[in-house]
């Protein structure tokens, strides 16, 4: 579900303007099509999973998750003006969310 979303904002212009965390509220997973798919009526609540500082790089991905729209891969969630950064953490300081 992770990796498809990356693919979904290629996909759907819509995308781009949603971060991760509010993705189920305009789009839907299929599991049939192993993909996401824009509502047709409705809406649902998703939920991001709270994750500790303590655990390093994956709570610097979830901050990352939480502010960042229209992402299509890893690399682009690393990179702060047109610098790719090597870590999550070091684009979160770079963004300034941290």
């Amino acid at each position: 579900m992770f990796t498809e979303y990356f693919q979904a904002n290629i996909d759907y212009p819509l995308a781009i303007e949603v971060t991760y965390m509010d993705f189920p509220s305009v789009f839907t997973w299929t599991n049939g099509m192993k993909k996401w798919t824009i509502w047709q009526r409705g809406c649902c609540v998703g939920q991001l999973y709270f994750v500790s500082p303590s655990v390093g790089e994956r709570y610097f991905l979830r901050t990352l998750l939480m502010k960042v729209k229209g992402v299509g891969s890893f690399e682009a969630l690393c990179t702060v003006n047109n610098v790719v950064h090597d870590t999550f953490k070091l684009a979160c300081i770079t963004f300034g969310f941290i």
